[in-house]
């Protein structure tokens, strides 16, 4: 069941993108119900074993980011992190977040701290939440227009 935290702020969305279709407003409550329920986090010595098994990905099209547009963008990535920081049983964690334009899916994971960096193997961009969600909403990752990967990340 998804708390009642969740079922406001996706209020807020639908209040934010008054032209948002009943089948996108289904799909992000059962986008944020399926994280509630299926996330459990863990930890291990290798930082690539730990984001994979960490990571949660989910089909997300230019379309739905311009259905929902920035606010709903901004509320759904907070959300996200939101769960996942609810998750955590005793180490701190970096939630972090990216859009795959390439196989349109937005992917987060989070990490143990103790990693000194991210697994990626492109340059990537450190940006605001802020500035990942227009990043969004223009569908654009910023690994074919900037050479390096747009990744938000926050401490959970």
């Amino acid at each position: 069941m998804v708390n009642a935290s969740i079922k406001i702020n996706l209020k807020r969305v639908i209040l934010q993108a008054r032209y948002m279709p009943r089948k996108m407003i289904a799909k992000f409550q059962n986008l944020l119900t399926e994280l509630q329920n299926s996330l459990s986090l863990v930890e291990s010595e290798n930082v690539n074993t730990e984001a994979h098994e960490n990571m949660f990905v989910f089909r997300f099209s230019q379309a739905d980011a311009k259905a929902i547009g920035v606010g709903g963008v901004e509320l759904l990535l907070l959300q996200c992190r939101d769960i996942y920081a609810s998750k955590i049983s005793d180490s701190e964690k970096l939630y972090y977040c990216w859009l795959d334009e390439m196989a349109g899916q937005l992917r987060m994971s989070a990490i143990s701290l103790v990693h000194s960096e991210l697994p990626f193997r492109a340059k990537i961009n450190n940006c605001s939440v802020t500035e990942l969600v227009q990043a969004i909403v223009d569908y654009d990752s910023g690994t074919y227009t900037k050479g390096c990967l747009n990744v938000w990340q926050s401490g959970i």
